[in-house]
């Protein structure tokens, strides 16, 4: 990871590890529904294979990311092949499914599906704001 991450930078790209901020493209090692690949589908964010930065690294310059977008093609299981479909259908649809839902979640502490939600497109609010709907 940390020589992708020099690979990224010495491009002029600039590395992003926390979900609360936003970024243009995930790159994964692989597909799972874990927070940051979740954000970036409702987000209509590229999902890119590591080889897309080794590749561009090689080069010299960023490379078009289609080829090295993930898709059913690179993945070992079903659920993978899933994610992988829908992450693209929600990248060429520009992502935001969540758009003009008004959501209010009942956890506690840090909140992963508030981040998933905000970055579709969702108004999250707090329990107390739910009168002023």
């Amino acid at each position: 990871k940390t020589l992708l991450c020099d690979y990224i930078t010495a491009l002029g790209g600039t590395v992003v590890h926390e979900t609360k901020l936003d970024w243009t493209h995930l790159i994964a090692e692989k597909l799972t529904k874990c927070e940051k690949v979740l954000a970036s589908m409702a987000g209509g964010k590229w999902i890119l294979t590591e080889q897309y930065v080794t590749s561009s690294h090689a080069a010299g310059h960023w490379l078009l990311e289609d080829v090295h977008e993930w898709t059913g093609a690179q993945c070992d299981n079903k659920v993978e092949r899933e994610v992988a479909l829908q992450a693209r259908h929600w990248r060429l649809s520009g992502g935001r499914p969540f758009v003009n839902w008004k959501c209010v979640l009942r956890t506690e502490g840090d909140n992963h599906f508030s981040r998933i939600l905000e970055k579709g497109g969702a108004l999250v609010l707090e329990p107390e704001e739910i009168r002023q709907c």
